[in-house]
């Protein structure tokens, strides 16, 4: 039963990636919930780092790993896709990485926590400010759970801000990629 109990916790969480109650193509449905398993199970790199009795080691690079992976996140979003496909695949590939950096976060004093967020804002500030208007949401929802906060149902940030939860499964239109937030390769001609 203990699967199935999973299997349900997934289902539920992956609501916040499902418009129109998990409308869309199945492929796309069954992509949220994958990714909440993933997103539950820290990709298995916490269980890989205890049973290879690794903690102490990881956890002192923690912070370093952290920054960057947070690095090649705000790099590879940068990087203009060929084709609205591979744009959707960028999106998931950083958000694997971004998953795997709150990993790494998560075993780093509050101090570093916030230190690494202050080098991730500067990545952010240093491209276009498209890129910033963009993406900025995913720094601001991470900026809100390092301070104790918790996304609402919707996957963004109780506050007034514009917090958002990155993910990178979606069954409608990715924010990332929605109308008031360009593609990757229309952030690039803008900033022209």
């Amino acid at each position: 039963m203990i699967a199935a109990d999973f299997t349900a916790l997934c289902a539920a969480r992956a609501r916040q990636a499902q418009f129109g109650n998990g409308s869309g193509s199945v492929v796309a449905v069954n992509g949220t919930i994958l990714e909440q398993s993933q997103t539950l199970t820290t990709h298995n790199l916490a269980i890989l780092i205890d049973a290879l009795d690794l903690d102490d080691r990881i956890a002192g690079l923690a912070p370093d790993l952290a920054d960057r992976a947070l690095a090649w996140v705000v790099r590879r979003l940068q990087q203009q896709p060929a084709t609205r496909r591979a744009a959707l695949q960028a999106i998931k590939n950083t958000a694997y990485a971004w998953r795997q950096a709150i990993y790494f976060l998560s075993l780093c004093p509050p101090p570093a926590q916030t230190e690494a967020l202050a080098r991730l804002r500067d990545h952010i500030h240093a491209a276009s400010e498209t890129f910033q208007a963009r993406f900025g949401p995913a720094a601001d929802g991470l900026a809100y759970t390092i301070a104790g906060g918790r996304f609402d149902t919707t996957g963004r940030t109780a506050d007034p801000g514009n917090g958002r939860r990155f993910l990178g499964w979606t069954t409608g239109p990715h924010w990332l990629l929605s109308p008031g937030n360009p593609s990757p390769a229309a952030s690039r001609a803008a900033s022209k």
